[in-house]
């Protein structure tokens, strides 16, 4: 894909944010454990599992806010994308925070924009499907009288008619045959 900017990974993104949290975390402790040694063990105890449980719930909390922004939240807006389509619009396209996500982005709007051909050609063949059936009745209720008056010009020659007469009623009589035949075969599928 051309004029994309690359982007990193979902893997990648999570580590990294959550790397950095992990790093000011054990830094914080590792800080506080030197300020602290000159006390007493058991406070020393005390405040490194303080702060233990401290950075637990900061990395559980930062962890949580990382999954929703870099995975729930863009989940959300092709989910909107999808009901959207649903109703009939075709959303713009929002980029993606990651390559992931962003190649699952795309890969939907290629799969929706081949649905929305396939069908639109569904309502092409339906409407060509509606058109031979109107031809076809159409030929048969012209044929019919054509049949008809087929017939008596043969009556009319037997009877000793003016052959020019006769033979210009057959021209008629084969023209529109010809153009009924070319509205039948237009609407038979190919």
């Amino acid at each position: 894909m051309q004029g994309v900017p690359k982007r990193i990974s979902l893997r990648t993104a999570l580590l990294l944010e959550l790397g950095f949290v992990t790093s000011s975390a054990v830094a914080l402790v590792g800080l506080t454990t030197i300020l602290i040694a000159g006390s007493d063990l058991r406070l020393t105890l005390l405040s490194l599992l303080a702060l233990w449980l401290g950075s637990t719930l900061i990395f559980v909390l930062f962890g949580a806010y990382a999954v929703h922004r870099l995975v729930v939240g863009p989940l959300g807006k092709l989910t909107a994308e999808a009901d959207a389509l649903a109703l009939g619009e075709f959303p713009a396209h929002a980029p993606q925070k990651t390559a992931e996500l962003e190649l699952l982005a795309t890969r939907y709007r290629v799969m929706a924009e081949n649905l929305l051909d396939v069908q639109s050609q569904v309502v092409r063949v339906e409407k060509l499907a509606g058109i031979g059936r109107l031809a076809a009745g159409v030929a048969h209720e012209v044929r019919n009288p054509l049949g008809a008056l087929g017939s008596y010009v043969e009556v009319l020659e037997r009877r000793g008619a003016d052959p020019k007469v006769t033979g210009d009623m057959h021209q008629a009589i084969g023209r529109i045959e010809r153009i009924v035949q070319g509205l039948v075969d237009y609407a038979r599928p190919g």
